[in-house]
């Protein structure tokens, strides 16, 4: 008995691979699960910008991560400290700068200001 659990399979999947739907960790289907999902992100340009960098930091404004997002960062990202945490259960760090590698220190949302510096 086989399914398909998708109108199109991915890539490498075979007609009939039982395997599709069913989850594998660290195999290819969650390295597709977690492709797929940073890619319909809104925080996907952020991630982008972030694994692009040769250096192991970068020393951003909340103006400047605006204008590599294309929008305004919500209010709660500019008035509580905790939005900015490295928490994988966050949205925006999962998808953000946790999916290219890097991770928030020094963040002062008064100053509207943070470090981001890639993780080793």
């Amino acid at each position: 008995m086989f399914y398909v659990k998708y109108s199109t399979r991915p890539a490498g999947f075979a007609v009939g691979d039982t395997s599709i739907g069913k989850r594998r960790r660290g195999g290819a289907l969650d390295q597709l699960r977690i492709a797929s999902i940073a890619a319909v992100s809104k925080y996907e340009p952020l991630r982008r910008f972030l694994a692009d960098r040769r250096d192991g930091e970068w020393r951003a404004t909340f103006a400047g991560v605006d204008e590599v997002l294309g929008f305004m960062l919500c209010n709660s990202a500019r008035a509580y400290r905790p939005w900015w945490a490295n928490d994988p259960s966050h949205a925006q760090a999962l998808h953000g700068w946790l999916a290219a590698g890097w991770q928030t220190v020094d963040v002062d949302v008064g100053g509207e200001a943070l470090m981001f510096v890639r993780q080793r």
